[in-house]
């Protein structure tokens, strides 16, 4: 007698099968992926905004002039200047940009987790549909079960026609 054989007889009760499990394992799929790909934005901007960082400080930390000097003598630090201002610029642009890239990631992220929590929703429904569904067999095996028992244990009532026997 195998574990689902709840008669005896062979009759079998039914294992519980989500008919949309494939398309609720692909979904999966599909969120992991966008995980992954949040998590890679959300790392390449943690990086531009480090870099925003580091650049600004160099900007900060570059040698100025602290006493008036001639054209030619300040020129050099002047050009160092503007490209630390410039490095500043482009390394907030990035970050700006990671952002974006970011939140878009954040959002289909979000959008794919939805779906699969609907498909997970409605596998919960049907499996408790399918549970009561179970019970309710179970239940009805039982009564079969203890009528036929009651059947065999009880004496014969020849009034009764199925029980009368042939003359």
């Amino acid at each position: 007698m195998g574990a689902d054989d709840a008669t005896g007889g062979g009759e079998r009760l039914k294992k519980f099968d989500f008919r949309l499990r494939a398309v609720l394992r692909v979904r999966r799929i599909e969120e992991e992926r966008a995980r992954a790909a949040l998590l890679a934005a959300n790392r390449d901007l943690a990086l531009a905004v480090a870099e925003v960082d580091r650049r600004k400080q160099h900007y900060w930390d570059a040698p100025r002039p602290t006493e008036a000097v001639g054209v030619e003598q300040y020129r050099p630090s002047w050009f160092e200047l503007e490209s630390a201002a410039q490095g500043v610029q482009w390394s907030i642009e990035r970050r700006i940009a990671f952002e974006a890239v970011a939140a878009a990631e954040r959002e289909r992220w979000s959008e794919s987790k939805q779906r699969v929590q609907a498909l997970e929703r409605f596998e919960a429904r049907e499996r408790e549909i399918w549970m009561t569904e179970q019970r309710r067999e179970e239940d009805r095996l039982v009564d079969d079960l203890v009528v036929a028992r009651a059947n065999r244990t009880r004496p014969a009532d020849p009034n009764r026609p199925s029980e009368r026997t042939p003359a």
